[in-house]
């Protein structure tokens, strides 16, 4: 079920009592498997049966969720939430029928649909791919929550799946104010759930370096506060000043899950935000902060070996450096961390390709990358513009086995 590096991953999971790492690729298989026969018998009218076993998919999502959110070395929280997700992942698939259906709400007092907790854990594991993957199996039907809960959810998802502007812009048309239906509970529930939206909302405006939200602004210090403020109150207990009350007991279990996982994403991605890395010396500030934002549109968060290739500096002006990755791995999106700081430096880049085919599409790709209209830059695939005013990025094609040459 799981290729050789996904295993790898999940294999790098902390030990726990009757829980092998070694053979976790193996056991959430199985336990997919039993779902898929578990469904299948449904559909045919069979009783469905429950599997004896001491570690079923939602105890282990449950635990390995516990390491991610108090664990302190970064590198077991990532791997724990990994685990986590994953096994949400699978459980959202055998929840999704019965959601679509319109009996269980995405968001309520009492839980978190398994889509949502996936995608959020994938995201504390930086794994970005994987939780923009996992938004897609979160439906969100506005009829079965109150509309904070439904606008929240969006603007998770959202979160998830790196689109930041979207809540933004959400932020911008909802109303300052919600209705909660129903008694005191209900009005609890739904105050606990406009804090996280605000909370995503100042996230959003923190990795695209824009302000915050007239509507979330000067809430909170910061996004984690707004969240930290939600695990505090959706579980906490109270001394009555009336002795025949006594110790009274809050317990919001739904706002407190999504709390937790939103306060793990934060800790994984605020610091890996794109708009985040700081200007090479020699560059324009106010021309990188500003295609940075641009660049944050589209690719708010740095993976990690993005990172990594700035911490090495590979990005600075009179660098030369090889970069070898897979397909897929990004190694376009560390080239154009040079371009911007070659171009930042009012100096002109050629960009070689190995095939025409190529030229073209990566013209195309760079041309929204360095926008005319938003730099100045001018993109071409036309070579003899190269000498011409104004042209600041030429590419051509060089006819050779490399992947790809910048200089």
């Amino acid at each position: 079920m799981f290729d050789p590096v996904t295993a790898a991953i999940l294999r790098t999971a902390p030990a726990l009592p009757e829980l092998d790492p070694e053979t976790l690729p193996e056991t959430l298989t199985a336990r997919y498997a039993q779902l898929v026969a578990r469904r299948l018998r449904r559909a045919e009218g069979e009783e469905a049966t429950e599997e004896d076993d001491a570690w079923p998919l939602a105890r282990i999502a449950d635990a390995y969720e516990l390491v991610t959110s108090i664990h302190d070395d970064t590198d077991v929280r990532r791997a724990a939430a990994f685990v986590a997700g994953t096994a949400q992942q699978i459980l959202a698939q055998e929840s999704l029928t019965t959601d679509e259906a319109g009996q269980l709400p995405i968001l309520d007092r009492d839980r978190v649909a398994p889509a949502l907790a996936a995608s959020l854990l994938f995201l504390a594991a930086e794994q970005l791919a994987d939780a923009n993957e996992a938004t897609q199996r979160i439906r969100i039907s506005s009829g079965q929550q109150d509309y904070v809960a439904t606008l929240l959810a969006e603007s998770t998802r959202d979160l998830a799946a790196g689109r930041l502007a979207s809540i933004l812009e959400r932020a911008d048309r909802r109303p300052e104010h919600f209705i909660a239906r129903g008694g005191l509970e209900a009005r609890g529930t739904a105050a606990l759930f406009e804090t996280l939206l605000v909370g995503v909302e100042l996230f959003a405006a923190e990795v695209l370096g824009r302000a915050a939200p007239d509507k979330a602004a000067g809430r909170f210090d910061s996004a984690h506060v707004a969240f930290a403020r939600v695990l505090e109150l959706s579980n906490d207990t109270y001394q009555s000043s009336d002795p025949a009350v006594g110790a009274l007991l809050t317990s919001y279990p739904g706002p407190r899950h999504l709390a937790a996982l939103l306060i793990a994403a934060y800790a994984a991605t605020a610091q890996a935000a794109t708009t985040k890395i700081e200007p090479p010396p020699g560059v324009d500030v106010e021309f990188w902060r500003s295609w940075l934002r641009h660049r944050a549109a589209t690719a708010p968060f740095m993976w990690r070996n993005h990172r990594e290739a700035v911490e090495k500096g590979f990005h600075l002006n009179g660098t030369s450096a090889v970069m070898v990755l897979p397909t897929g791995a990004g190694k376009t999106t560390v080239s154009c961390l040079k371009i911007a700081s070659v171009l930042g430096s009012g100096k002109t880049v050629i960009f070689i390709a190995p095939t025409h085919a190529l030229v073209e599409q990566l013209t195309t790709d760079l041309q929204q990358v360095f926008p005319e209209e938003l730099l100045g830059s001018i993109v071409s695939s036309d070579f003899d513009r190269l000498f011409a005013t104004g042209t600041n990025l030429c590419l051509a094609p060089f006819f050779s086995t490399s992947d790809l040459v910048v200089d």
